[in-house]
């Protein structure tokens, strides 16, 4: 349907040639006039856009008469920001409930400095991204009851380091969830425990001190 309505190839798009960029058709399905998608599907039981399928994908049954779902846009909000419930040396936990079904996107990055970071829009989080589209720790939870408490977790963190954690929501929808906007992004800073080594060498250091004190003592008389 792309090549047809726009007179592009599917070659051009993926597998650009030397010096051109790769063609993204990325649709802004809030603004007013972007058309109706299931007038466009509905195509797909014409005879022309079947026999051009065919042409293009030897497995299509051209035979079939295609049912069309529209699944309504509806978006799931947060009850209240998430909380921390639990943090130790290499992992952070919070809990979070949602209006509606869905799913939480959560990630977390360690903060460089004393400087937050950018914070990622929505799609970032919900693909796994920073807001310079760096792979980063990533979660999603499904929330099958809305307004209970789920509970998700970070692992594999390093010791005595400060994360900021971004967490956003999404509907069920498959494919391409419908997101909360940029400004419902929540922001946590968490830390994670120290790993003790550093209280083990003061342990150490007072142990020492008494052993020379007692060896003192010990002269002395």
């Amino acid at each position: 349907m792309v090549e047809r309505r726009f007179d592009v190839v599917s070659k051009q798009i993926y597998n650009p040639g030397p010096g051109k960029l790769p063609l993204i058709l990325a649709p802004i399905y809030t603004n007013p006039n972007f058309p109706d998608m299931m007038l466009h599907c509905q195509q797909i039981n014409t005879a022309e856009l079947k026999d051009y399928i065919k042409s293009k994908m030897a497995s299509f049954d051209a035979t079939k008469t295609y049912s069309l779902t529209k699944y309504p846009v509806y978006t799931p909000f947060m009850v209240k920001n998430p909380e921390l419930v639990e943090e130790s040396k290499s992992s952070l936990s919070f809990r979070v409930a949602l209006t509606n079904y869905g799913y939480i996107y959560a990630i977390a990055t360690p903060r460089v400095g004393n400087e937050s970071s950018t914070i990622p829009s929505p799609y970032q989080i919900w693909k796994g991204y920073d807001s310079k589209n760096n792979e980063v720790n990533a979660l999603r939870i499904p929330v099958l009851e809305p307004n209970i408490n789920y509970t998700f977790t970070f692992d594999q963190l390093n010791a005595s380091t400060i994360y900021e954690v971004f967490v956003t929501a999404g509907s069920r929808h498959p494919g391409f969830p419908d997101l909360l906007g940029s400004g419902n992004t929540v922001s946590i800073e968490s830390a994670t425990k120290d790993d003790g080594s550093g209280q083990d060498e003061d342990s150490w250091i007072l142990a020492l001190s008494g052993l020379a004190l007692a060896v003192m003592c010990l002269l002395l008389n």
